[in-house]
């Protein structure tokens, strides 16, 4: 079941030079490093994903925590993707949020939920649809 296609937002310092755009490309962003959520046994995976999926050549820098990327954002030491899942939380006055695009389509990812075919019921229907309500 496809929950919900979310739109990608970059987090960039206000004193970054790239800041005062209505939009960004994924190429403008080619010569600055990329914030990365991520623990340390999925680095490389989540790497892997934002390089060959969402398409970026960046550098990667890798923060334990969302308040850890988002000071380094604050110290305009890279860009942190998001995506638009639900109400995103109230950010420092320092970072400014703008939507990401790639040849001008904006970037989205698609959210899904997946379970065994033979394990399709009520509730667990339900369970899906009561996810994706709350995603939206």
């Amino acid at each position: 079941m496809e929950l919900k296609n979310a739109e990608c937002i970059i987090e960039l310092s206000k004193r970054c030079e790239l800041s005062s755009n209505e939009k960004l490309e994924i190429a403008d962003l080619a010569r600055m490093s990329c914030i990365i959520v991520s623990s340390k046994d999925q680095r490389e995976t989540e790497a892997e994903y934002y390089r060959n999926i969402l398409g970026f050549v960046n550098d990667f820098i890798y923060a334990e925590t969302q308040e850890e990327a988002r000071l380094m954002v604050i110290g305009n030491r890279g860009f942190l993707p998001v995506e638009a899942v639900g109400k995103l939380p109230e950010v420092s006055g320092a970072i400014r949020r703008i939507p990401l695009f790639r040849k001008n389509r904006r970037v989205t990812r698609k959210y899904c939920l997946f379970w065994l075919e033979e394990r399709t019921g009520y509730y667990i229907e339900e369970f899906a649809e009561m996810l994706r309500k709350r995603l939206s």
